[in-house]
């Protein structure tokens, strides 16, 4: 009787021992899954994380060229700007010019008919 009780607790020993075993398997494949989990759900954070830092990127490559722009568009103003003012004194320097040219063209014309009328 204590031979069968002994292979009886040494079955159920291996049989206890087995179990914990495929217990411990379940366990580590569950904690396996659990890793891959958060394996999955952080490599999806960092390539959100990567596609705000481009968005971010771009915004301020944008940003840097929407004010590069502004700058370059008031540039051109200033220098339009100051090419229409100095078109405007050559105008106004010719016209001046012109002004002098009849008057005295208007004198020469007056001297030519006063010297006429002396004949």
């Amino acid at each position: 009787a204590t031979r069968q009780d002994l292979r009886f607790t040494e079955d159920r020993l291996a049989e206890l021992v087995e179990s914990e075993k495929n217990a411990r398997s379940a366990q580590l494949l569950d904690l396996g899954r659990q890793v891959e989990h958060k394996n999955a759900e952080m490599s999806d954070m960092l390539r959100s994380q990567v596609e705000l830092r481009d968005q971010l990127a771009t915004r301020q490559d944008l940003r840097f060229t929407e004010d590069r722009l502004a700058e370059l568009v008031e540039s051109e103003k200033n220098a339009r700007s100051a090419q229409l003012l100095d078109l405007g004194r050559q105008v106004e320097h010719k016209n001046a010019e012109m002004s002098d040219m009849l008057r005295s063209q208007v004198e020469l014309r007056d001297q030519l008919a006063t010297r006429q009328d002396l004949r």
